[in-house]
């Protein structure tokens, strides 16, 4: 597995600017509380966690500069989520 650039304190500090407790952030993923603290305990934020998050702060920067809700965005999210999960 391709693993992230993020530090473990990036990693928190983004969760922090998405609302995300990591069980909160673990449940959006589908993955269990455990299996994000063992990122975090090894020091190995995964890739597509780095992604993801990324996405989900550009849609909810999207979202304070625009009134409506771009599906577009929501629906790549979806799609990252949906990939990984077929993998």
């Amino acid at each position: 597995m391709k693993k992230s650039c993020l530090s473990i304190k990036e990693f928190k500090r983004f969760l922090k600017e998405l609302g995300f407790t990591q069980k909160q952030f673990a449940n959006f993923l589908g993955l269990s509380e455990q299996t994000l603290k063992k990122w975090v305990k090894d020091q190995e934020i995964p890739y597509y966690a780095e992604i993801i998050i990324k996405q989900k702060m550009e849609l909810d920067k999207f979202r304070k500069e625009h009134s409506c809700i771009d599906e577009l965005l929501e629906d790549r999210i979806k799609n990252i989520l949906s990939n990984i999960q077929k993998n």
